[in-house]
């Protein structure tokens, strides 16, 4: 098997030390007051399967979640626990402190993805809008100017004095645009663009 990447064995050291060793103990309000049994009347299997119970603790839940949260969307996973605490008759707080004790996002955002899938829209539930390009750069226009400007300021980088400068570069695209496009600027408008540049 590959050995795993730097930047997973930082992150499950980081999760190791983010999480306490103590074990919570569990309250009498947190357990279903109606399913009253008597644990000598249970089988071998339900009585591993209690004593599997007593022995999570919100650590290992804490490492499983950044096991999968590296392998899916954060949001999708946080919604999912939420909705499953909601489901069970969790209240809010528990369900919040649960939720930020295990490095999830907080109930009030899983509140909000909630309603958004419940009510249907999907695409809007998986879509992560970050990042990505806002619109189109000079250089998505003119790719051939970038081109050209890469070689220009490499071969002023190559030459033996270090005289290449920025403005330099930037008189060499202005020709290189106007030529390429055609357009002819005026001396005012040149004058007035120089002064807002060296700003």
């Amino acid at each position: 098997m590959p050995q795993k990447s730097k930047r997973k064995c930082r992150a499950t050291t980081a999760a190791g030390r983010r999480w306490t060793t103590e074990t919570f103990a569990r309250s009498d309000d947190d357990r279903d007051e109606q399913i009253s049994m008597n644990l000598s009347n249970l089988s071998e299997n339900n009585q591993q399967e209690f004593s599997l119970k007593d022995k999570i603790n919100i650590s290992d839940i804490g490492d499983l979640f950044e096991i999968v949260k590296s392998q899916t969307s954060l949001r999708s996973l946080s919604v999912l626990i939420y909705l499953s605490l909601t489901y069970f008759g969790a209240s809010w707080r528990k369900a919040d402190l649960f939720l930020k004790q295990i490095g999830s996002l907080s109930a009030e955002t899983c509140n909000k993805w909630s309603e958004v899938f419940i009510e249907g829209d999907l695409n809007d539930f998986l879509e992560d809008n970050r990042g990505g390009k806002r619109g189109q750069s000079f250089f998505d226009t003119f790719p051939e100017l970038e081109n050209m400007a890469k070689l220009y300021a490499l071969e002023g980088c190559t030459r033996k004095s270090a005289s290449f400068t920025s403005l330099e570069l930037a008189q060499y695209l202005n020709e290189q645009y106007y030529e390429l496009t055609g357009e002819v600027r005026k001396a005012v408008f040149c004058g007035l663009t120089w002064k807002v540049w060296r700003r």
